[in-house]
């Protein structure tokens, strides 16, 4: 319910009509207060958005019933959550506390707002210049958005855990909701952020907020912005006209800015309100244990029955052989079967081709895909001669971004350094003072220690230049890197306190490590295996810098890129990379060091570093369930606390895998808790029990009357 929907924040979401009266007219009460037809029709805005599929699937009487319960429930949540919100003078003992950081959310998303409904009026000025035939070509402002989705930052797993914060009853921390004249006061500094935007979400000011420049067009269409402002505020004014309020623009632009405050704030407490109900609900049952749904024998019945759910379905070849070539997304499978075919893993990094040498790949007269069916035809050979001649020829195309948000202090980029010219497509090679790449930087110099930037050169400054790296150095990071973690996790396991503290102080990156490795350690592990776990952390946090592939912080990720070795099936994945996947799985069976083993291969998209992650073959760790339920006597008793006691150490001491520092039992846990408590549009089963309640609760004391109620004819006709 704290979703907000940015349908129901345009202009076009204030309802239209010729007569400003008739959305005054009373619709629903719910208690003492009165909804009328205008925040019906609104809400309904919302609702549609949200639950678009409901009008495909149900009748009209469906979802008109749908959407008025969501409506009472959303009325009377946020009424509970104002409810609760601490205010020294209208309700001092309030147990929702609004801090200065929830504010400054708040401010920063209404000031978002704004900005994006500028932005959205600016790109069709730009695609309706022939000069700008792609969205490439628009200003880094307009594009900003999209970057900010590539930058996305490794966190290793972090388990859940409910807790009431009590540093936010300070009275130093607490914030409190901005009278309707301070937010119109706010106009002012909403227009100076329309007219700017961040370059670099590094570059930090004072506050340590990213630094914010004034919009500069000197290289792009003059007045775009200011156009595109005027353009938005036309349509404000034009909605006013169409409500019959008022035509003046500076009144229709701060009433805008109170509705779209009011609407995050009240997302926001109510946010705050749900969070505080839920977790003061688990941290009374001591938070991860004693409540019924997230007790151990609720966890160790989820793992149990998804293990006999996977045995039932993946017993046969044919069907285990479908399911995991099926398709690339991994999933959690716990029962592998026993047979010929197997599926693997391994994690990646993609060294991207640059955009030269793509253009000069697609040139070759037998391009042929890698993903072609005809992979071992005589032409397609052909072709795959030439394309990795070509790159071989032109390494120095073969570079990818150095993510420098994953600049962690335990890994040192090594080797040679590069910069590459994202406008010229040009690769510098500063160890070497050459230039690598195919058009020269004729506007950058190098003195032998750094490289310069030519103040002139316009928008393509010193923030346009980002530094790469080539196989070689990624290798050698890896290399030379995992070797220090071997040492430092030695030290740990090795240290006192005073001396694991020192240790976490200097490398902070690798706390989740060392205390992984720690905990591998209090179960017995091998220093085999706890380097192992190293080793596979390590790539990981390693894609996450260099690799030029799509990453995500998901169940895929943590498995790693899941191939089978059955080679007649490759799902969708380009052959290239499954068949040297399938050659890594080679060397690994072979006895190959899994640590150390790596293998390079060359695609359509540039270079594969890959890395086995885990091989599911006959008997899996999951499976030793059976040998527990057959020590138990054969049953499966949930109220056994020796039994459930048993089943969750086996989970805490095995790992969803080798890359991922979360067990089994995180795993289970996080899938009830996400069931139980929601996570982000959803809400969870706990809250809608109570949400149920309440709403039976209003009907059964004849709290809800409906005045003029709208049907689901008026409402969607209200949509056109």
């Amino acid at each position: 319910m704290g979703i907000i929907s940015l349908f129901s924040l345009t202009s076009c979401s204030i309802v239209k009509t010729d007569e400003e009266k008739v959305n005054s007219k009373p619709v629903l009460q719910i208690g003492d207060k009165v909804l009328t037809r205008g925040d019906v029709i609104n809400s309904f805005y919302t609702y549609y958005q949200n639950n678009a599929a409901y009008f495909q699937y149900y009748g009209s009487d469906v979802v008109e019933e749908s959407f008025y319960q969501w409506l009472i429930i959303r009325e009377v949540l946020g009424d509970m959550a104002k409810d609760a919100v601490y205010n020294k003078e209208k309700n001092p003992n309030g147990v929702v506390y609004y801090t200065k950081d929830d504010e400054k959310e708040v401010l920063k998303q209404v000031k978002d707002y704004f900005y994006n409904q500028v932005g959205t009026k600016e790109k069709p000025i730009y695609a309706a210049n022939k000069d700008y035939e792609s969205s490439d070509d628009y200003p880094i402002w307009i594009r900003d958005e999209e970057k900010k989705e590539d930058d996305k930052v490794f966190k290793p797993y972090e388990p859940s855990q409910p807790e009431i914060d009590e540093s936010k009853r300070e009275e130093g921390n607490l914030a409190y909701k901005l009278s309707e004249k301070e937010v119109k006061a706010l106009a002012s500094q909403i227009e100076k952020y329309i007219f700017e935007y961040v370059p670099d979400e590094n570059d930090k000011d004072s506050n340590d907020e990213p630094v914010r420049v004034v919009i500069d067009e000197t290289n792009y269409i003059a007045g775009a912005r200011k156009q595109a402002y005027i353009n938005y505020k036309a349509e404000l004014v034009a909605s006013g006209k169409n409500d019959g309020t008022t035509t003046d623009m500076k009144v229709l632009f701060e009433n805008e800015i109170v509705r779209v405050y009011e609407v995050y704030y009240n997302a926001k407490i109510t946010s705050l309100f749900q969070d505080y109900y839920i977790n003061e609900y688990l941290t009374n049952h001591n938070g991860n244990g004693d409540s019924v749904s997230l007790s151990d024998a609720a966890i160790v019945e989820a793992f149990i029955n998804q293990y006999y759910t996977d045995k039932q379905l993946y017993s046969s070849e044919k069907e285990y052989i479908k399911a995991i070539t099926s398709s690339d997304g991994a999933s959690l499978l716990l029962y592998h079967y026993e047979g010929k075919y197997y599926y693997f893993s391994v994690q990646h990094i993609l060294l991207k081709f640059s955009d030269y040498l793509t253009d000069e790949v697609n040139k070759i007269d037998e391009k042929n895909s890698s993903s072609n069916t005809d992979y071992y035809g005589p032409i397609a050979e052909v072709y795959r001669k030439k394309r990795d001649e070509l790159a071989k020829k032109y390494n120095n195309a073969i570079l990818t971004n150095v993510n420098d948000k994953n600049d962690f202090t335990s890994i040192a980029l090594v080797g040679d350094y590069y910069y590459y010219d994202e406008a010229q497509k040009n690769v510098y090679d500063v160890s070497k003072n050459i230039y690598g790449g195919y058009i020269k930087l004729s506007n950058h110099s190098y003195d032998g220690t750094t490289l310069n930037y030519n103040e002139n050169f316009g928008e393509y400054a010193k923030e346009d230049c980002v530094l790469m790296a080539n196989q070689a150095d990624v290798l050698e990071c890896y290399d030379k890197t995992f070797k220090n973690w071997k040492m430092w996790t030695d030290e740990y396991l090795a240290a006192d306190e005073d001396g694991k503290k020192a240790l976490i102080e200097a490398h902070k990156d690798m706390e989740y490590v060392f205390q992984t490795a720690s905990d591998m350690n209090a179960n017995g592990a091998s220093k085999a295996e706890i380097y192992s776990k190293v080793s596979s952390l390590l790539f990981v946090e390693l894609e996450w810098i260099y690799s030029a592939d799509s990453l995500d912080n998901n169940v895929s990720n943590k498995i790693g890129y899941i191939v089978s070795s059955f080679p007649d099936n490759n799902g969708s994945w380009v052959v290239d990379f499954a068949v040297g996947a399938r050659k890594l799985l080679e060397e690994y069976n072979k006895g190959g060091n899994t640590d150390t083993l790596t293998m390079a291969v060359t695609s359509d998209y540039g270079t594969h570093i890959m890395k086995i992650e885990n091989v599911y073959t006959g008997k899996s760790v999951a499976s030793e369930i059976e040998d527990i339920i057959k020590d138990n006597g054969g049953k499966i008793d949930y109220s056994n606390k020796a039994f459930v006691e048993r089943v969750i150490k086996l989970l805490k001491s095995n790992y969803v895998s080798t890359a991922s520092n979360e067990t089994l039992y995180s795993f289970f846990y996080e899938k009830l808790y996400t069931n139980f408590a929601g996570s982000g549009s959803s809400t969870g089963t706990y809250f809608l029990a109570k949400e149920y309640e309440w709403l039976s609760n209003l009907y059964n004391t004849d709290q809800i009357k409906y005045i003029n109620k709208l049907t689901y004819e008026d409402l969607v006709e209200a949509l056109s």
